[in-house]
């Protein structure tokens, strides 16, 4: 074990410790945006890859620190297949038509709209969603 080894597997051991911190955000917001499962995917593979190579390196240090980040990316990416969202479960995003005045709003959803024609806000929108779901349990 030379001092590169203890080096490099420091490094991979706190990026183990930075992806463990990714599962933790994710693991409480529950969806992940900017950033692709391919690329997780791929670093995951790098890692697997790792666990290989530093062996016939004789870098024991550097291959603990690989495990840990080769486990760190493979929680991170069953979570965010997990809690990946298929586009017919996505919130409809607010189009915009083109008109001779310029562009016009589409309007909002009609569970945005109260009673009395005033709009909700998203975040009314929601807990009254979730209202009248746990009304119908």
């Amino acid at each position: 074990m030379t001092w590169p080894d203890w080096i490099n597997g420091s490094f991979e051991f706190g990026a183990g410790l930075a992806v463990l911190n990714h599962c933790r955000v994710l693991y409480i917001a529950k969806k992940h945006e900017g950033v692709s499962i391919a690329s997780t995917a791929f670093f995951w593979s790098w890692g697997c890859w790792n666990l290989y190579y530093y062996p016939h390196l004789d870098q024991w240090i550097s291959f603990v620190g690989g495990l840990s980040i080769m486990l760190a990316n493979l929680l991170w990416l069953c979570l965010m297949i997990h809690y990946a969202q298929p586009w017919w479960r996505r919130e409809p995003e607010i189009t915009v038509k083109l008109t001779a005045k310029g562009p016009e709003p589409e309007p909002p959803p009609l569970r945005y709209i109260k009673e009395n024609g005033e709009q909700l806000s998203q975040e009314q929108a929601r807990l009254r969603d979730r209202n009248c779901r746990m009304r119908q349990r």
